[in-house]
């Protein structure tokens, strides 16, 4: 070879040298941003405040929890990753059809925690795929407190209702033993029991 083509390849040779090295830190950088936003990620999956499962969806292995589901079912995060998402749940053939069929909102499903407390849980539901795993994304809020309130209420209502009843059909009455008669059968309309009336007063 002349010494014009070895100085040719030589400076091809520098060019493609110099291309990788360019390519060789666009790698780097996008790595650096990769860890930098799997970094925020990880941060914001364990401070949301509702429960958050990642499972698997063909399987329904656990592959991750926040904080908030350790906390919430009494489970260790190394529990929970021995574990699928039937083990905790207090209706596993309706959390199997959920996986399968993936509904965006659970209003109430029953779970179950290490203790063996069944309670009730409100669910969010999608899918993500992540390094070619299929997995199902669920955030998980206990709504034990919110039932009962809506119960007492309910109640509440039921009872005021049950007053009104009273004094409208006491009205018709002519004797005390007709208002006697009136009240008991609200009473039990209301309960179930002829004397259960007097513990909702």
């Amino acid at each position: 070879k002349t010494t014009k083509q070895l100085a040719d390849e030589l400076e091809q040779l520098r060019s493609r040298l110099a291309e990788l090295e360019e390519a060789e830190g666009q790698r780097k950088e996008a790595e650096d941003a990769l860890r930098a936003n799997e970094a925020k990620l990880r941060l914001v999956f364990q401070t949301i405040p509702e429960a958050l499962y990642l499972i698997d969806r063909d399987s329904g292995r656990i592959v991750d929890v926040n904080d908030a589901a350790v906390k919430m079912y009494g489970y260790s995060r190394e529990e929970w990753l021995s574990m699928n998402n039937t083990d905790v749940s207090a209706e596993p053939d309706k959390t199997r059809q959920a996986t399968e069929e993936i509904p965006r909102h659970i209003p109430i499903r029953y779970h179950r925690k290490k203790d063996g407390t069944v309670f009730p849980v409100e669910m969010a539901v999608g899918t993500v795929e992540l390094e070619g795993q299929h997995l199902v994304i669920a955030t998980g809020r206990d709504i034990t407190a919110r039932l009962e309130v809506e119960e007492g209420s309910r109640r509440q209502n039921a009872l005021l209702e049950a007053i009104n009843q009273l004094f409208r059909e006491s009205l018709k009455c002519d004797t005390e033993e007709e208002v006697a008669k009136v009240c008991l059968a609200v009473a039990q309309e209301l309960t179930g029991s002829a004397f259960g009336f007097v513990g909702e007063i």
